[in-house]
């Protein structure tokens, strides 16, 4: 059986369909490890556990691991909710200068999480060479506004060099030639609300840039969801971002969202 695993942040696990779900339609089963606003280290975490427990999951050379590297300078930490050790996101935008926090300039860099970054991706590449599992490893974004630009580059060739060319979701955003790249919902309060991640289309074309064996498979469904939301600016955003979500908890379980509850591992 043909098993696709996906790792990232909300760009790969969200409310309705990502490249992810679009790309699955090639495969058997789908198994998403995404997490809305998690950074690296938490994709690094998750693929970490799986790997750890790969007799459990029956990993085999059958199986296709792919990676949306997220935000750089997204910090993860582990904390005590009450209910136990979750992993959460201090979010850190490199493009808007008021986000930085007198305290995050005294303590941190632009530079962090790239080198940060950089270190997850080395050990993410070993782990799946040395198990010789298939994997693709792509940024989510390109750079774009970056403080630090020629730290960027940098981090970006040794990338490149690791995990080889591909086109950032962020890349084909830009590129997109329609006038709406972004959706907007209907809130409680029925007022539109700007949803701040690119466009289903855009999802498509992503996929169609970097895996060669996408057949489009099923590809009238998630462009009729696409119309749908488009029209009515509604859309169930449970739907795909939880009901088929999995993650790893530093606490030692497996949260499965299609059972709405944490496994022992």
């Amino acid at each position: 059986m043909k098993r696709l695993f996906t790792f990232g942040c909300s760009h790969t696990c969200h409310g309705y369909p990502t490249w992810a779900n679009i790309l699955a339609e090639e495969f058997d089963e789908h198994i998403n490890f995404g997490q809305a606003g998690s950074g690296p280290l938490y994709a690094f975490y998750q693929i970490s556990n799986l790997i750890n427990n790969k007799e459990k999951w029956k990993l085999s050379e059958d199986d296709y691991f792919v990676l949306l590297i997220p935000e750089e300078n997204r910090n993860d930490v582990v904390v005590d909710k009450g209910d136990g050790e979750q992993i959460i996101t201090n979010t850190i935008h490199n493009d808007c200068e008021e986000w930085y926090t007198d305290k995050y300039k005294r303590e941190f860099s632009p530079s962090d999480g790239l080198i940060k970054t950089t270190l997850y991706i080395e050990s993410i590449v070993r782990l799946f060479q040395n198990h010789r599992f298939n994997y693709k490893i792509i940024n989510a974004l390109h750079g774009a506004y970056y403080q630090n630009g020629n730290r960027y580059k940098l981090y970006h060739d040794h990338l490149k060099n690791l995990i080889g060319h591909s086109d950032s979701l962020q890349t084909i955003a830009k590129e997109y030639t329609e006038k709406e790249i972004h959706y907007y919902f209907l809130n409680e309060q029925n007022e539109l609300e700007w949803d701040g991640h690119w466009i289903i289309p855009i999802h498509l074309q992503f996929v169609k840039s970097n895996f060669d064996f996408y057949k489009e498979t099923n590809v009238d469904k998630y462009l009729d969801i696409h119309e749908s939301i488009t029209k009515t600016n509604l859309f169930n955003l449970n739907e795909y971002g939880a009901k088929y979500h999995y993650a790893y908890w530093p606490n030692g379980g497996l949260y499965v969202g299609s059972q709405n509850k944490l496994l022992p591992i």
